[in-house]
């Protein structure tokens, strides 16, 4: 089934296997289809390049495993990682707050990938200054409380309720605690109730996510080698949305995807070297 609970727990073996291995399932594209840049510590057996998704490496394996073009898509934020769910979705829709990069992006997607162009919906929502100068601040990226973002994390609910629901939602970018009450709260047909995926990139931060605890939960945290120590890197959490407490696809793809998950090293160890152990966001696996 398209969307399952089973469809994940093989996409999580699947991922798990390769970190397991030191090996990577990387999209490779032209230097005409790049877009964005990376630090030197996001090396590409630990986040996504920039011909893909801009999150841990582990996380991307498993959605490049789950998605599928039947599904239909919807992200806060918009880069390179538009691009690479474009080749895989029936249709996304982003939300960006930067006006200059949403539309580089629509211009090069046009110029270097026209037959995507018509599955992308892209709505450019600038933040507005309740504070004169406020969203200028941090290049830009300002989360200060003079810098309002509420037509950015409400424009899904206004323009496009009638796309509801999404079979997968990643909450990035700008106000992410917002951005998670709409999904989960102020808009629950925002995703599908069925075994619809949500997914928050850099979820080891203190964002406020009060998902459900029956939904599923994987979440895989990255490191580096930096200065002779290991760094944390990103964190990245998806949910999967189960129908009810009792839910007996899901209660078998629990299972399921805790022993796969019980092959990696616990969160706090790097056995064998790995670049990858368990998030902190979830349960941790029985053993």
């Amino acid at each position: 089934m398209l969307g399952s609970p089973q469809r994940l727990a093989s996409a999580v073996l699947v991922a798990v296997e390769h970190l397991r291995s030191g090996s990577i399932v990387e999209t490779v594209c032209p230097a005409s289809q790049q877009v964005g840049r990376r630090p030197a510590e996001h090396s590409h057996g630990v986040m996504g390049t920039t011909c893909e998704a801009w999150m841990v490496r582990g996380m991307q394996m498993i959605l490049d495993h789950y998605l599928d073009p039947s599904m239909r898509g919807l992200e806060w934020s918009a880069g390179s990682g538009s691009f690479w769910a474009l080749r895989r979705l029936h249709h996304l829709h982003s939300v960006e707050h930067n006006v200059a990069w949403a539309a580089f992006l629509q211009s090069t997607l046009r110029e270097q990938l026209p037959h995507l162009a018509l599955k992308w919906t892209l709505a450019a929502v600038p933040c507005r200054d309740d504070t004169p100068g406020e969203c200028a601040h941090n290049d830009g990226q300002s989360e200060t409380p003079g810098a309002n973002y509420t037509e950015y994390v409400g424009t899904v609910g206004t323009r496009w309720a009638a796309e509801y629901p999404f079979d997968y939602v990643l909450v990035d970018g700008r106000r992410r605690d917002e951005c998670l009450d709409e999904v989960l709260h102020r808009q629950p047909g925002m995703l599908s109730p069925r075994y619809g995926v949500l997914v928050l990139d850099n979820s080891d931060r203190p964002y406020t996510a009060d998902v459900p605890a029956h939904w599923l939960c994987v979440s895989l945290r990255a490191f580096a080698r930096t200065h002779g120590r290991q760094v944390i890197v990103d964190e990245t959490t998806l949910w999967m949305r189960c129908p009810s407490v009792d839910d007996a696809n899901c209660a078998t793809a629990r299972r399921d995807i805790q022993r796969a998950l019980g092959l990696l090293p616990a969160r706090g160890r790097h056995a064998g070297g790995s670049n990858h152990t368990l998030g902190t966001r979830c349960p941790l696996p029985r053993t």
